[in-house]
């Protein structure tokens, strides 16, 4: 059955709310969201533990900056942060042999290696082809300073390894070769407090907010009536009047706009069979070929107590390439790139696991028990001379890749774009009907020129592409 919408927004993300509800509360009440999920959120994912042992966050966790930061803005005054949070800067670092890196010296390295990647000193991009190329560029000449002296090589590069595996947590790459020095130009940081953590219960708090409005509106039937789970969209097709969008489950509804909010990685898979009866251009054929996303996966372990202490975050490791031989040898590459593992905010006897690229996805498909039994013999190989480290009793972690509705965790600029300016352009611009009127509108944090990886960034571009239709007479 063939049903009739203005404005259909598919995803349920960030971005999707974002848009839906500022159509609503415009006056463009016939707004429909469809999500592939049986949950909203998107890659915002808060996890309830069972036995009331707290909650996690699987995809997005802290709010990044305050300044011109939207979320922040959103929810300032609302008592929904927490004012005392876990030390993000205060790590152990241990060799992959057991030993304890002195805390002097890895607070020192720590700290060079945060101010290199905060710098905001000028340099000629030219000089460099990707990120990977400058940070390693400014970690030798790091290295220089007479204060290293004292630091062996050996350290020194196991510090460069690791480094190397944050950084590509933190721009979600495989390598940061892969990521394009202008990206160090081009994101946007906003000021303030870069890891602001929440209270319980936890992120999905953020679509509360951004629904509050339209759910008064519309005496809490928003939700209910205006946001529809388990719809996989299957097909766009762009008619003369209108456009027909098809779900795998047979339904159809015929709108005027549609609104897309999906992940690049999502659209990199699925672009070519989505749309019908309209070409995309070139150039967004191209951004999204170019551009790049990636996987950064939290793996979460359940312990009967909390063996970390109190006035520490986590541990850092570094890994000596003969130890990454061994476990290669071994078919265990995956866990000498599980580079920290640190506590969690609102989850007591939680501990995190953080790994990126190949290693996040194959983790993925390995079973739990795997998982549990590898990463505990190397908890156990690293620090158990300081700690009794008990079995875990379950593993929880992100399926960012493997799950076809995201394939992947966040967006990120390739060296193949530095030659593409206008490539974010191109990705966010509307396809138009023969008449030239947009129909397909593209939203996401993927979309987003300057904060893009964030949630802040994904909120701006659903708002971006609501208030694009809301100037259109077709809505009016």
């Amino acid at each position: 059955m063939n049903q009739s919408k203005k404005v259909i927004v598919i995803g349920a993300g960030a971005a999707g709310i974002a848009a839906a509800t500022r159509l609503y509360e415009k006056g463009i009440e016939d707004v429909l969201v469809l999500e592939a999920e049986n949950r909203i959120g998107g890659r915002i994912f808060t996890f309830d533990l069972p036995n009331d042992d707290g909650f996690i966050e699987l995809g997005a966790q802290w709010i990044h900056g305050e300044e011109k930061n939207v979320v922040f803005q959103l929810i300032s005054g609302r008592d929904l942060i927490l004012s005392e949070k876990l030390p993000y800067n205060n790590f152990e670092f241990v060799r992959s042999t057991s030993e304890i890196i002195n805390r002097e010296i890895s607070d020192q390295l720590h700290k060079y290696l945060i101010n290199i990647q905060n710098s905001d000193e000028e340099f000629d991009q030219k000089e460099f082809k990707c990120s990977g190329d400058y940070f390693l560029y400014r970690i030798k000449e790091m290295f220089r300073d007479s204060k290293m002296n004292a630091i062996s090589s050996e350290i020194k590069n196991e510090f460069i390894q690791w480094w190397h595996q944050y950084m590509n947590s933190y721009d979600g790459t495989d390598s940061w070769f892969d990521s394009s020095i202008l990206s160090l130009s081009e994101y946007c940081n906003c000021e303030g407090d870069s890891a602001i953590a929440w209270k319980k219960p936890g992120y999905r708090t953020l679509f509360s907010v951004l629904m509050e409005k339209a759910q008064e509106m519309s005496k809490g039937r928003f939700l209910e009536s205006n946001v529809l789970t388990n719809k996989e969209v299957k097909k766009i097709r762009v008619n003369d009047n209108d456009v027909t969008v098809e779900c795998q489950d047979g339904s159809s509804y015929s709108v005027n706009h549609v609104i897309l909010t999906v992940s690049l990685g999502v659209l990199k898979e699925q672009s070519e069979r989505l749309f019908e009866n309209i070409s995309l251009p070139e150039s967004k054929v191209k951004a999204i070929e170019k551009l790049g996303i990636g996987c950064v996966n939290k793996l979460f372990f359940k312990f009967p107590y909390q063996w970390i202490p109190q006035d520490r975050n986590g541990i850092c490791v570094l890994w000596r390439n003969e130890d990454i031989e061994e476990y290669s040898k071994q078919g265990l590459k995956w866990v000498t790139d599980i580079f920290a593992f640190c506590r969690v905010d609102n989850a007591p006897n939680m501990i995190c696991g953080w790994v990126t690229g190949p290693s996040a996805r194959k983790i993925e498909l390995l079973e739990e028990s795997e998982v549990k039994t590898q990463v505990t013999r190397l908890l156990r190989k690293l620090v158990g001379h300081q700690y009794t480290i008990p079995d875990p009793e379950y593993f929880i972690g992100g399926k960012w890749s493997s799950n076809p509705h995201f394939r992947g965790s966040y967006r990120f600029l390739t060296p193949e774009t530095d030659a593409m300016p206008a490539v974010v352009d191109s990705l966010i611009a509307p396809l138009k009907n023969e008449n030239n009127i947009p129909v397909i509108l593209f939203a996401g944090e993927g979309t987003h020129k300057h904060y893009y990886s964030t949630v802040h960034g994904a909120v701006e571009t659903g708002w971006r592409e609501a208030d694009r239709i809301l100037t259109l007479s077709s809505c009016k």
